[in-house]
C-alpha cells in the first residue's frame, strides 16, 4: 500500500510535483520589455513584440508555461513603441513650432535722421 487511507503518501515517502517548463523566449520577452523603457528605448520594444509572439506560439504548441509573461512582454512592447512614437511626433511638432516662429520678420529699429 504506498497510500495511507487519508490521501497522503506515507512518512518518508518522496514527493514529486509535476511543473511546467517557463517558456525561455517569454521570458526574453518580458526581460526586453522592461529595458524597452529604460535601456534600450526602441530596440527593446521591438524585440518584446517579436519574441512575445513567438514565444505565445510556442506555449500554445507545446504547453509549457509563460503565456503570462509572454502577454505581459507584448504589453510592455507595446506600450514602449506608443511612447516612442508619441515622444517623436511630439518632438517634432516642436521643432515646428520654433521654425515657423522665428521665421516672422524681427522687428527693426527705423532711423530717423
Amino acid at each position: 500500500m504506498s497510500e495511507s487511507s487519508s490521501g497522503y503518501p506515507p512518512p518518508g515517502a518522496a514527493v514529486t510535483y509535476s511543473t511546467r517548463p517557463t517558456n525561455v523566449v517569454a521570458i526574453v520577452s518580458l526581460v526586453a520589455g522592461i529595458c524597452g523603457f529604460n535601456v534600450l528605448p526602441f530596440f527593446g520594444s521591438v524585440i518584446a513584440v517579436v519574441a512575445g509572439h513567438k514565444a505565445r506560439a510556442q506555449i500554445a504548441r507545446t504547453g509549457e508555461g509563460g503565456g503570462r509573461l509572454a502577454t505581459v512582454g507584448l504589453w510592455l512592447g507595446y506600450a514602449g513603441l506608443v511612447l516612442v512614437v508619441a515622444v517623436v511626433v511630439l518632438f517634432i511638432a516642436f521643432i515646428t513650432v520654433l521654425r515657423t516662429s522665428s521665421s516672422a520678420p524681427a522687428l527693426t529699429p527705423s532711423t530717423a535722421g
